[in-house]
């Protein structure tokens, strides 16, 4: 378990979370390292090997004197998530080993929720501690192990049958309801956060893992002059899991939502967040504060996701203007008050020619809509069915924040419950 030194909590640390650790000790001036490419497509940047920046793993190591690492799970820009074997209990975990640098927000977050929900939709924190490394001090989350995430399984064309679906979506939108019932915005719910867990993983063996997953991908890691890594770095990177061999039938319809960095209360709200622009509330570029109501679009759109393998709302660029673009040809004109408000005062939004912008008209036709889009993905839903997800869907993907509906209502909708 974490011990928490300080006993005054920061003024921008959330209110009703456990106290941050101490702070970590000044890091030495950064090392400018320069290395050779690897050739992988799922690891992270060499260059983050440095002071503040990731702690060097390799295959097989034992970190925090129990959890042997076997493979890894992703990468991300605060941390990496490595499949490790808990050798005293003999059963697989997540590892995520922070970077020196990385903010404590997520820990506290989880901390927290662990007093305070019971679910088994949002990962469970087992225990956190520290490891001290070349680049500094890192803290190490130990978290349930989960499977692949939903873009992975839209990456490899992995659809499921349509009971899977449906169970899928009220599970993850359970672990959303219980999220927003225990006070917390997750801020960031995109498809690479949503996992879906592996049937039997956690107990699975080194070969098992190896057998079904496929064995772990590696580069040797060289500097620009052909000279192995210093000791700061890894001697290898290791690509992360792909899931492209899974077989569908190991995967559970039981989700876990996962990475909760841009967490928040709704008593501790951050000025913006760094949620990826297809998933964003498009509130958000028109001057309205992060809340609850940003998990709920995003809700929406992983729903829309989850029944068609296909993106609600995909953004080529990752621009505010694509989003609300592809937004307002799918659900319809925005709310004549924000006209304003929008973030961007380089692009006009006043009428042109007598004519309404077409963000902004109402008696345009849009062919791009949720009914057409449904209809084209999944022909194989009766007219019933078909009704009840676009009704849905339209209840959660408005543009008005306070008219979104809740998640904890959401989880009762007839298309869950079977009830019409």
């Amino acid at each position: 378990m974490t011990t928490y030194g300080a006993k005054g909590s920061p003024k921008n640390a959330h209110p009703h979370l456990p106290f941050p650790p101490p702070p970590f000790p000044p890091l030495p001036h950064p090392r400018r390292t320069v290395f050779q490419g690897t050739g992988l497509e799922r690891v992270e940047d060499a260059a983050t090997y440095a002071p503040g920046g990731h702690y060097p793993v390799h295959l097989g190591d034992v970190v925090g004197s129990k959890y042997k690492v076997i493979h890894k799970l992703g990468n991300g820009g605060f941390a990496l998530v490595w499949l490790a074997r808990d050798v005293k209990k003999g059963r697989c975990v997540a590892l995520k080993i922070l970077r020196a640098d990385a903010p404590p927000r997520e820990a506290l977050t989880l901390e927290y929720l662990k007093t305070h929900t019971t679910t088994n939709r949002i990962a469970h924190l087992q225990e956190t501690f520290m490891v001290q490394g070349p680049n500094g001090i890192h803290q190490c989350l130990v978290l349930d192990v989960g499977g692949p995430s939903l873009e992975h399984l839209i990456l490899y064309c992995k659809r499921l049958p349509l009971p899977f679906r449906i169970d899928a979506a009220r599970n993850l939108t359970e672990g959303l309801a219980t999220l927003h019932s225990a006070g917390i915005c997750h801020g960031d719910l995109t498809h690479s956060n949503v996992l879906f867990q592996i049937k039997g993983l956690h107990d699975w063996t080194e070969d098992e893992i190896y057998r079904y997953l496929g064995p772990p991908k590696t580069k040797l890691l060289l500097l620009l002059d052909g000279t192995p890594a210093p000791a700061f770095a890894p001697t290898h990177l290791v690509d992360a899991l792909d899931y492209s061999n899974l077989d569908v039938a190991r995967l559970s319809s039981n989700i876990l939502i996962v990475d909760f960095g841009e967490a928040f209360s709704k008593d501790n709200v951050p000025p913006g967040l760094g949620t990826p622009v297809s998933f964003s509330g498009p509130e958000l570029a028109f001057g309205y504060p992060p809340s609850y109501a940003v998990d709920l679009w995003a809700l929406g759109c992983l729903i829309f996701e989850i029944y068609t393998s296909r993106q609600l709302l995909p953004t080529a660029f990752g621009s505010e203007e694509e989003l609300i673009s592809m937004a307002t040809e799918t659900i319809g004109a925005l709310p004549e008050e924000w006209r304003n408000s929008y973030y961007n005062k380089e692009i006009s939004l006043e009428p042109i020619s007598g004519e309404k912008h077409r963000w902004f008209d109402a008696q345009i036709e849009r062919a791009y809509t949720l009914d057409s889009r449904i209809s084209k993905h999944m022909p194989e839903l009766s007219q019933d069915q078909h009704a009840t997800l676009v009704q849905l869907l339209r209840s959660i993907m408005v543009f008005a924040p306070s008219q979104r509906l809740p998640s904890a209502e959401v989880r009762k909708y007839a298309w869950f419950t079977g009830k019409s």
